[in-house]
């Protein structure tokens, strides 16, 4: 039976068969079962509430671990990523300095003929498109926007041979002090290679360019250089340079290679006779420094039709004043 009250009803019958009316009325009272009791529906109660903050701790317990995994996640990708940040800084540094020691040279540490190939390249491309502009008016002989200058010691050799090549390496750290203190800071020098520098003086009127010829000349063949030993020893210089552009109206008609052999053939020219310089004005004007013998110009040579034309200059310098005189 079910829990509750219950009442038990007896009636008898005697053996002639008559019924007692009123019976016998038993109360019954059943118990509920262990299990159903209010004290177990608690039990039950509390069992399941204590299941259900258990499943609550678990899963609050799975989320903090997740949660820690991720933070954990991201503090390495973050400390990886600024260690990769860092590396890829040291690398571009290390990059910079492979590039800057690609451009320059390891001796005196000035842009080397790499340099020249790569940075002023751009230069003559941008001097081209702007004298290719004809709506500028500009002449390209009224002015040259760079002059490229090849400079070669006349008697480095006998010097390294004599003193040793601690002794040359000395003489070109100081050829190239000479050659900065002379130049601007705009200007880029450059150890071309052997004793030979090169000088690419920017944005520069082709009439400065003979007092710079002049200037470095002079400061080289007056200067006594001095050796690590103390002993004092002199040299000269032949250069060669070429005002850009060249070519009136035709800036586009001359590349850097070509700028480039023409200055070395007119530092050859100069170096016959040495501590002396040649400089091509324009593709028919030449202009020389003082005492240079033009009749002695080979008819192979790039000054000969100059010199045919009678426009070949001599530079002379009188007390600070310079100007430039027809030669002969």
């Amino acid at each position: 039976l079910d829990d509750g009250d219950y009442v038990l009803r007896v009636q008898a019958a005697n053996s002639a068969g008559v019924w007692n009316t009123d019976g016998l009325a038993l109360p019954i009272t059943v118990k509920p079962a262990p299990w159903h009791t209010w004290w177990a529906y608690s039990l039950y109660a509390a069992a399941v509430a204590l299941l259900g903050l258990a499943i609550l701790r678990l899963h609050q317990g799975r989320v903090r671990r997740e949660e820690a995994y991720s933070l954990r996640l991201e503090q390495e990708v973050a400390l990886r990523s600024a260690k990769l940040a860092e590396r890829n800084r040291e690398l571009k540094e290390i990059n910079k300095l492979l590039e800057k020691s690609s451009l320059s040279d390891p001796l005196t540490g000035l842009r080397n003929r790499r340099f020249v190939f790569e940075e002023v390249s751009k230069d003559l491309k941008t001097i081209s498109r702007k004298y290719s502009d004809e709506e500028a008016g500009v002449d390209p002989q009224d002015s040259a926007d760079l002059v490229f200058m090849m400079i070669d010691l006349d008697n480095f050799k006998p010097i390294n041979d004599t003193y040793g090549h601690a002794a040359g390496d000395q003489l070109l750290l100081d050829i190239r002090d000479v050659l900065l203190e002379a130049c601007r800071e705009t200007d880029f020098v450059v150890r071309w290679g052997g004793d030979e520098f090169v000088v690419i003086a920017r944005q520069t009127h082709k009439s400065e360019s003979e007092a710079l010829a002049e200037k470095i000349r002079s400061q080289i063949a007056e200067r006594a250089f001095e050796l690590q030993d103390g002993q004092l020893i002199r040299t000269t210089c032949s250069i060669g340079f070429v005002a850009y552009p060249l070519y009136e109206g035709h800036a586009k008609n001359a590349n850097l290679d070509d700028v480039i052999n023409l200055a070395d053939c007119l530092m050859y020219e100069a170096k016959r006779q040495r501590n002396a310089w040649v400089g091509m004005l324009g593709i028919n004007e030449a202009v020389t420094s003082r005492g240079f013998d033009v009749d002695s110009v080979d008819t192979s040579s790039v000054l000969f039709r100059a010199r045919r034309e009678g426009r070949i200059l001599e530079h002379v310098v009188e007390g600070t004043d310079t100007r430039a005189v027809p030669a002969g």
